[in-house]
């Protein structure tokens, strides 16, 4: 790493001893990977003065080093935050314990991960709120002032600068544009199709969300599963003030706030993001196309006022009415899902069409015939379903089975066999399974606050996936279950195998959730292990299995 100890950024001042060298290193890498500048142990004492935080490695060794002590000694009288990190168990002296009273430590030795231990750092609200502080301010001010004596022509470059601040941030290898790979010549650019941290060349419709590794929520495009991104504002697509058609999807976003200058948009999709307020979004008065489905959408507050729009996107919202659509005058196609159809038929005959992405199914005549249908990749089933003895149902790779989602009674009674090539994901529903469910490669069983309990066989083959979360409930009451593929379980939902066989040949990942435990039931002589299992990315070997109770 580089080491910082400049005015335009926050940056942090290093304490380490030789021996933690290495370790501390690291982590400052993986700090200045995030955005974050550190100053190494310096003698200059300006550098401590202008750091807005003291990050202090701490081990046996440090304790008894004099040089890390009198840098501490320094940090306490100019009065910096310590944010004092335990790389190894260590007994503080009594001086030292007294100059650091009450200040925040983390203990990096206890956590099971490495990954653990980052989550834990980057949360910690020191280093959240860590800005330039008012000695950096001093001396940038200074520093500028010297370089305007210096004559009309620094003059002039300074306030050419000054006046361009912006475009340069957005210029600099730690912003949003230029980790997206946006040409820096921001006026050529008129069109940008984000999804995640991943950029396109052409645009594609999200599916749908999926639950699929503990850690990240995915969309579908076509075949490819592309995890959430981490761009969480906008701010510096302001700069691209030609832009004509912007996707940014499945991003923590949360406001449209920055680009709303942007009126030469004609195309919006900001579908999977978290942004729940749209009322402001009539400044983008030229919009001929948005996208914002799979939103918390409570209203079309907003969208009534796009008097341009002609195709809107609105399926898998929040939305119950539709009444405000009538107001849009250019309004040609409307794109909703199953559970808006009552609400899309309550306009009677209106001059625009109306396009249901998932095909309603009432029954196994109609899931087989919308499974057969090449035309047809997202299905949702409506009510109660019964799969005949006599199935053989393959659900094709660009598949998605979709559950209701507002009904707590949907129930699915499986007694034939189900080869999942595409996704199954459900929520709000019970599934019995009699016969046979195999999750073939590529394939997803998903579910969250559903039941499934089977008596038949469930085989997971090398390359499938199985999720759960959300207070979902997997239970092997009798018949078989293996697992030669991934199957990912999320807190909040309880797994029992007390019945049965269970065989795990594949991949078994445990995650609990903020606040809630999960909860798993395996008798010691119904599962056999002779794959993998890991607890937050911690592989729990054999013998640690099960408890004095026989049961994990």
């Amino acid at each position: 790493m580089e080491p910082y100890s400049g005015n335009r950024y926050p940056f942090c001042y290093a304490l380490y001893t030789k021996a933690d060298k290495q370790e501390a290193l690291a982590l400052l890498n993986v700090l200045e990977r995030r955005g974050v500048y550190s100053a190494l142990p310096s003698r200059r004492k300006s550098v401590l003065r202008r750091a807005g935080l003291v990050l202090l490695f701490l081990s046996p060794e440090a304790v008894r080093d004099k040089a890390l002590l009198k840098g501490v000694a320094e940090a306490c009288e100019a009065g910096k935050t310590v944010l004092a990190i335990h790389l190894k168990e260590t007994a503080l002296t009594p001086g030292l314990s007294m100059q650091l009273g009450d200040t925040q430590a983390l203990f990096k030795y206890r956590e099971d991960s490495e990954a653990a231990f980052q989550q834990k750092l980057f949360g910690a609200p020191a280093l959240k709120n860590l800005s330039v502080t008012p000695q950096q301010k001093r001396a940038l001010r200074r520093r500028t002032a010297a370089w305007a004596v210096a004559g009309a022509l620094v003059l002039a470059l300074g306030l050419f600068i000054g006046l361009n601040w912006k475009p340069i941030q957005a210029r600099l290898p730690n912003s949003t544009l230029r980790k997206l790979g946006v040409p820096l010549d921001f006026g050529s650019v008129e069109t940008l199709y984000v999804y995640g941290d991943t950029p396109l060349d052409t645009y594609s419709m999200p599916a749908y969300r999926l639950f699929a590794d503990g850690e990240n929520d995915w969309v579908r495009l076509g075949t490819r599963l592309i995890p959430q991104g981490t761009v969480s504002s906008l701010e510096d697509f302001a700069l691209l003030v030609n832009l004509r058609e912007l996707c940014i999807c499945n991003d923590p976003i949360e406001s449209l706030d920055p680009i709303l200058g942007l009126t030469g948009l004609t195309r919006l999709d900001v579908s999977h993001d978290n942004i729940s307020d749209l009322s402001a979004i009539g400044a983008l008065e030229g919009l001929e196309y948005l996208n914002v489905s799979h939103i918390s959408l409570p209203s079309l507050a907003g969208i009534t006022d796009l008097k341009d729009l002609r195709t809107l996107n609105i399926a898998f919202t929040d939305l119950t009415d539709l009444g405000g659509l009538l107001s849009l005058p250019a309004l040609e196609t409307v794109y909703i899902d199953a559970s808006l159809l009552d609400a899309a038929a309550e306009l009677g005959e209106v001059p625009f069409e109306v396009v249901c992405l998932d095909t309603p199914v009432y029954g196994y005549a109609d899931l087989l015939s919308a499974v057969n249908d090449p035309a047809v990749t997202s299905i949702r089933i409506m009510n109660s379903l019964l799969i005949p003895v006599s199935a053989d149902l393959t659900v094709r790779p660009e598949v998605a089975i979709l559950g209701d989602g507002k009904k707590n009674d949907l129930i699915i009674n499986n007694y034939g066999t189900v080869r999942l090539q595409g996704v199954w994901e459900m929520g709000l529903c019970d599934r019995m399974n009699y016969g046979t469910i195999i999750v073939e490669e590529g394939g997803v069983y998903a579910g969250g606050m559903c039941t499934t309990i089977t008596t038949g066989t469930f085989r997971i083959e090398a390359g499938g996936r199985q999720n759960l979360e959300r207070g979902a409930t997997f239970s092997l009451t009798g018949g078989w279950y293996e697992n030669d593929g991934d199957v990912y379980l999320r807190g909040g939902y309880e797994l029992r195998f007390l019945g049965g066989q269970a065989v795990n040949n594949g991949a078994l990942h445990l995650f609990d959730m903020d606040d809630v435990d999960l909860k798993i039931h395996i008798a010691r002589d119904h599962f056999t292990n002779n794959g993998t299992v890991y607890y937050k990315g911690v592989q729990i070997p054999n013998d640690k299995l099960f408890g004095d109770d026989e049961e994990k």
